[in-house]
């Protein structure tokens, strides 16, 4: 790490137990540190528990305690690319190329993503953070709740998007910022590396859609390749599935979330999540949609069975369009829905902060539940 005395492997596996035993607070990793003979200044300590070294070595511990990180598999695999350099052979090349493109844009938003786990997880959805170096953005709640997600064992986020502000196609509203997109996209994937291994699945949103448009370039698909994260365009379809061990058949839970969808309301702002069920392509157990940075939560049955919709609040607070047309101020509230091993069974909470605390409660306890 840049500046002061080079860190050994030693003091990354204290500082990733520290966190592994919710012990990292700046004096317990200090002291931690000492026991070993490692002497650390609380400034240094600050930034050290974030380090990659550390994360790798804390995806370890969590490992040999049975909090791996999920397995993901995708439905296609995604290298599809076909080359036309023959005008004479044009037209059957193309047909290949189309019904490959049916098969891969229908199947691409869609996974399974296993648990091996005998105790609940939770999946918080996050979206609309318009990152950006001006603005009304709250980045330190935003930060707080990504180090909660990260902290919180069997917790994992999923991505809405709308990561960053990315006025590209606005150039008045690019100017008024202050802002500059290429450096949102370095912030996003500095905020994207503080959830660690804890991010399940994430899409786009219309902001990050516009470089795209542009230029054909999908930014938030870059970040996640590098990073290893699920990605589809606009939506994902996740089939959650919680064994508590090999033997078991698990319980699967359909979670389905979107940027925006159709047939909204400004009075309910769930009914658009319930049409979804109904007409969209898929049916969910967990509904999510973004984009109106207004929080809302319901529980809604249909064939007999208890159904959850979610709508995500917004780290951006106020901007000079909600203003003028009368929108009032956001609030970064994170829908969190906790899932049960061994059978369907669900409970959704407005905040993640209220959903961290009775995970934690569970999974200390799940035993005396049994």
């Amino acid at each position: 790490m840049a500046g002061g005395r080079k860190w050994e492997q030693e003091e990354y596996e204290i500082i990733a137990l520290c966190r592994a035993t919710n012990k990292s607070s700046i004096k317990d990793v200090q002291d931690a540190l000492a026991a070993k003979g490692y002497a650390r200044g609380a400034s240094t300590i600050k930034h050290a528990r974030y380090f990659p070294q550390v994360q790798e070595a804390l995806d370890v511990i969590r490992s040999k305690l049975g909090d791996s990180p999920p397995t993901i598999t995708p439905k296609v695999d995604p290298s599809v690319v076909m080359e036309h350099t023959d005008p004479a052979a044009l037209w059957e090349r193309a047909k290949i190329v189309t019904k490959a493109q049916i098969s891969y844009q229908r199947d691409r938003h869609e996974a399974e993503i296993a648990y091996m786990t005998d105790k609940p997880i939770a999946l918080v959805f996050i979206s609309d953070q318009h990152i950006s170096q001006g603005g009304v953005v709250n980045l330190e709640r935003m930060e707080q709740d990504a180090r909660l997600i990260s902290e919180t064992s069997g917790m994992y986020a999923v991505l809405g998007g709308d990561g960053v502000d990315n006025h590209v196609k606005h150039r008045a509203a690019l100017v008024n910022s202050g802002s500059v997109p290429g450096k949102e996209w370095v912030l996003y994937d500095h905020y994207l590396g503080i959830f660690g291994s804890r991010i399940a699945a994430m899409v786009s949103g219309n902001h990050d859609d516009w470089t795209h448009d542009f230029v054909g370039i999908d930014m938030v698909q870059r970040i996640a390749e590098r990073r290893r994260i699920f990605y589809a365009p606009d939506y994902v379809v996740l089939n959650v599935k919680i064994k508590k061990d090999q033997e078991d058949e698990g319980v699967t839970y359909r979670v389905k979330l979107r940027h925006q969808y159709r047939y909204n309301s400004s009075l309910n702002q769930t009914h658009s999540l319930k049409r979804m069920w109904e007409m969209d392509d898929h049916d969910f157990d967990v509904g999510v949609l973004c984009h109106h940075h207004e929080a809302a939560m319901e529980p809604f049955k249909k064939h007999g069975q208890w159904r959850w919709a979610f709508r995500p609040g917004s780290y951006q607070h106020s901007t000079g369009h909600s203003r003028r047309y009368g929108y009032g101020w956001s609030e970064p509230a994170c829908p969190t829905i906790i899932l049960w091993p061994g059978e369907k069974r669900m409970l959704g909470f407005l905040d993640v902060h209220d959903a961290a605390s009775y995970l934690k409660f569970l999974r200390q306890n799940h035993n005396k539940h049994d």
